[in-house]
């Protein structure tokens, strides 16, 4: 029995709870040390034993907690409660009291349940705002558990939906989804979810309450449970609806413009070739026509003929270079490797002659570097554009005529691409047309000779290789520099 009462004691005594015996008017009559550092820090046991209540706690005959005291005597009922009471040197403390008859006494435990109540006033502001911030992020939220039940939705899903939320709180996700994006979900998505704990940007169609189809995008990741099990998942949707009709429209403009464009060459083609054959007799005529009147014609018929046969010589010129063009858009350019070193000395071969009678300074970088191509194709634009500095210059002023390459001025494409120019001094080009110069029939100075298509067959040309032609000028009298990308040659 001694025994017993020792291992009671040494419980008593090192309890994290305060225990303390009261007599039934009220004298404290024993109590353990918990009690003593909790609420008498100061005292002594002999300060404090047999002392009354009131003299222990002065005031507390004016609280509830004195008269619940007076309950449990007179009704001999126990009885639990937290109430926040101040402690000496110390703020005021969550205490939970419980307080039963011992025999004609009391006995009564308090434990200090501060930390617990500011945590648990701490989780609820969390779980405050974390719904507060669920319920007005206007992105459509929700939770489904394992089975795909939703648990959980926020105020934007449903006002985007069209639902109550007692209507949707334990229905299937599956339920709002189309035949297809409900086939792909079930058999393919929630599995790999619930293996993986995550889903990026995963397309579906879903149906509203109205009827309406809806396109989304979803991801979600997964809540796990105390195993570090996926228990459920937290589920963000964005509306693409009208991401998805802007990109159906843009496809279905790009085939119409595709269509028309074919049907345009075809044209092009058609037309150009079929006014040859009237063309080439228009000026065989006009061949025989020269030798019958040869000798016997006026200064004004021989001058009215020169400009008939001049029509007719740039029509055939014409017509050469419009079913060159339609020839260019119809084909599919090889990415062969071409070595523009030697495509630029072909063409200074081919303009010896030009290039003579004009005597330009010519500037020219050495080692240009190799690309990807048709060289045929590309000697025609490296041709066009300096046969157009050398045409285009400023009467009295020695022609100067720099060719060379440099990097792509945009760095995402400066790895792939390289950039040509060919830069003159010769009279400029004002920026509203810098743009306006490459569009077909386009020509700046009608007393030139050509057709105005020169530089739109290049910018076909350029455009088909990938790669992007543009001009830069500070306007007239400052010379003008076309630039050309094309994609880098890198052996495999």
């Amino acid at each position: 029995m001694e025994i017993t009462y020792h291992k009671l004691r040494q419980f008593w005594e090192s309890a994290g709870e305060t225990y303390s015996l009261w007599s039934a008017d009220m004298h404290l009559l024993d109590f353990n040390q918990h009690y003593m550092r909790t609420f008498h820090p100061n005292l002594t046991r002999e300060n404090v034993i047999g002392r009354h209540v009131t003299e222990l706690s002065p005031g507390i005959e004016k609280t509830d907690r004195y008269q619940r005291y007076a309950r449990v005597l007179l009704d001999k009922t126990p009885a639990k409660w937290q109430e926040k009471i101040p402690l000496p040197g110390k703020e005021d403390r969550h205490i939970y009291i419980n307080i039963f008859p011992v025999d004609d006494n009391f006995g009564v435990i308090t434990t200090d349940v501060t930390e617990l109540v500011n945590t648990q006033k701490a989780l609820y502001t969390i779980d405050n705002r974390y719904r507060m911030l669920y319920n007005n992020t206007p992105v459509m939220m929700h939770s489904i558990d394992r089975r795909g039940l939703i648990t959980d939705v926020n105020d934007y899903w449903l006002d985007i939906m069209g639902y109550e939320r007692e209507a949707v709180i334990g229905k299937g996700i599956v339920e709002f989804m189309t035949p297809e994006s409900r086939k792909v979900a079930e058999e393919i998505s929630l599995p790999n979810f619930f293996k993986t704990g995550i889903t990026r940007n995963r397309e579906y169609r879903i149906i509203k309450k109205n009827g309406e189809i809806m396109d989304i995008l979803l991801s979600a990741v997964g809540v796990f449970d105390a195993n570090l099990e996926i228990e459920s998942s937290l589920a963000f949707m964005i509306n693409i609806t009208e991401r998805k009709q802007f990109e159906n429209d843009q496809k279905s403009l790009i085939r119409e413009l595709k269509a028309k464009n074919a049907e345009l060459e075809r044209f092009t083609y058609s037309v150009s070739h079929d006014l040859k054959s009237p063309l080439v007799t228009i000026q065989g005529f006009l061949s025989m026509i020269k030798m019958d009147i040869e000798g016997i014609a006026t200064a004004q018929t021989l001058d009215d003929f020169r400009r008939i046969s001049g029509a007719a010589e740039k029509m055939g010129q014409l017509l050469d270079e419009l079913l060159d063009l339609s020839r260019v858009s119809r084909n599919t350019f090889p990415s062969a490797k071409v070595d523009m070193n030697l495509v630029l000395s072909d063409i200074l071969a081919l303009l010896q002659g030009v290039i003579i009678a004009k005597n330009p300074k010519m500037i020219i970088q050495p080692n240009l570097p190799d690309v990807k191509g048709d060289p045929i194709r590309l000697r025609e634009v490296f041709q066009n554009l300096i046969e157009n500095a050398l045409k285009y210059n400023i009467e009295g002023k020695e022609i100067v005529i720099k060719i060379g390459f440099q990097p792509h001025p945009d760095p995402e494409k400066a790895e792939e691409e390289i950039v040509f120019y060919v830069k003159d001094n010769g009279p400029g080009i004002e920026a509203r047309f810098h743009k306006k110069i490459f569009e077909l029939f386009e020509k700046l100075d009608n007393k030139q000779k050509g057709t105005g298509i020169g530089l739109a067959l290049c910018h076909k040309i350029i455009e088909l290789h990938g790669g992007s032609i543009w001009v830069e000028s500070d306007g007239t009298g400052t010379g003008a520099t076309f630039y050309f990308s094309l994609r880098k040659y890198t052996p495999s």
